[in-house]
């Protein structure tokens, strides 16, 4: 199943390129599914993914000069509210929809998104981090904090 992790260290990058490989391996159900990463070293953020194939994995992230976003789970849109279409006309994904959306509402946007999902967005001038989830918590997020770091995953096992 498609699922995100992440941990915020207050120590650097390097030591925890290995915690978060073995993070997103737990999630792997099937051989043929896809995994990605992201490291932002400013403000000590390493997000991970695993997908169903590449096009699912273009959906699930989207990042801009200053903003990332990663999501999993489904956004449901209705016809006033499409995800969009990049410049060279393919499917934006519900990743960058919702980069888009806080581009121009702030926060206030993901009290609006309908569906079933969980994500990260991290502002980088503002240096934020937002953990987010659907109204009714069935796109779940699992954490764990200890001195020095924050985990977070889609899945419980990504954790242990």
């Amino acid at each position: 199943m498609p699922g995100i992790v992440g941990m915020i260290r207050s120590e650097t990058l390097d030591e925890s390129g290995g915690d978060l490989r073995k993070m997103i391996e737990r999630m792997r159900h099937e051989s043929f599914y896809v995994s990605g990463h992201y490291e932002n070293r400013t403000v000590g953020l390493s997000l991970g993914w695993m997908a169903l194939d590449d096009r699912a994995e273009a959906s699930m992230f989207a990042e801009s000069d200053d903003l990332c976003v990663l999501l999993t789970g489904e956004l449901f849109l209705d016809g006033s509210t499409q995800a969009g279409d990049d410049s060279d006309g393919t499917d934006a994904g519900h990743a960058a929809f919702v980069l888009r959306q806080y581009r121009h509402e702030g926060i206030d946007c993901i009290k609006k998104l309908n569906g079933t999902f969980s994500g990260v967005l991290l502002d980088s001038r503002k240096k934020r981090t937002v953990l987010f989830n659907d109204r009714y918590g069935q796109g779940r997020i699992y954490w764990h904090r200890t001195q020095g770091q924050f985990c977070f995953a889609s899945e419980a096992k990504a954790l242990m």
